[in-house]
């Protein structure tokens, strides 16, 4: 579970913290590196090691699938008031205009990765935020594993994991993100899109899948323990 769940007064937040605290874990992975000072007030020990990797896609389920895309762009997934301030904007102003053909659902059903792949299929383009926890969300990597163009605001840990503005996804922000969506889905060339989103799918194959995510958790693990 994300790791702010351990604080908050709420029973399941209390009862999400007991189970970790008496799991005696020998070690845990973490998606998110930035939060480990989170996760070990939450666990009430700095005694267990974290180690770290990110989200993955199954390529075989998250691929282009030779479908029509017939919408311009969508934000999908949760707009949680307060959480996603940003996704909130996005949609608001998608559902606002008359520029762009947008997908109007939020979501495709639940953690469902075959009907989410066929409804990514079904869009040029797809924006995902990182919430107010600045979260590299697995949605930065299922959009372009579609060989859709990704619209997102840029993370700490976005470079490490190779992705470049411009190459391989378009990074906005709250101030930018119109003028992008503006510029890349009516003024860019088709061929500029083609090969962003194809750059993207390639980072994808070439480094997060979940193949290899295993082995190099096998490789940490050999060299911590």
């Amino acid at each position: 579970g994300d790791s702010y769940d351990f604080f908050g007064a709420d029973p399941a937040r209390a009862e999400k913290t007991a189970w970790f605290r008496e799991a005696r874990f020998d070690a845990l992975v973490s998606v998110y590196p930035h939060t480990d000072e989170m996760v070990w007030e939450g666990l009430g020990t700095r005694s267990i090691p974290i180690l770290h990797s990110a989200w993955a896609v199954d390529p075989e389920i998250f691929r282009p699938l030779g479908l029509r895309r017939r919408y311009d762009i969508a934000s999908l997934g949760a707009h949680t008031a307060g959480k996603y301030p940003f996704r909130i904007a996005v949609r608001q102003y998608l559902e606002g205009q008359r520029e762009f053909r947008f997908y109007r659902r939020q979501r495709v059903g639940p953690h469902d990765g075959l009907r989410f792949a066929r409804a990514l299929n079904r869009l040029r383009a797809c924006f995902t935020c990182a919430s107010i926890y600045a979260f590299t969300v697995m949605k930065y990597f299922e959009i372009p594993a579609c060989e859709t163009l990704l619209f997102a605001e840029t993370t700490e840990a976005l470079p490490a994991l190779g992705f470049r503005d411009g190459e391989s996804f378009v990074a906005v922000t709250p101030g930018d993100f119109r003028e992008k969506f503006s510029y890349y889905l009516r003024d860019a060339s088709p061929d500029t899109i083609a090969r962003i989103a194809r750059a993207g799918r390639g980072l994808i194959l070439a480094r997060h899948t979940w193949t290899i995510r295993a082995q190099e958790l096998l490789a940490e693990f050999r060299r911590l323990f």
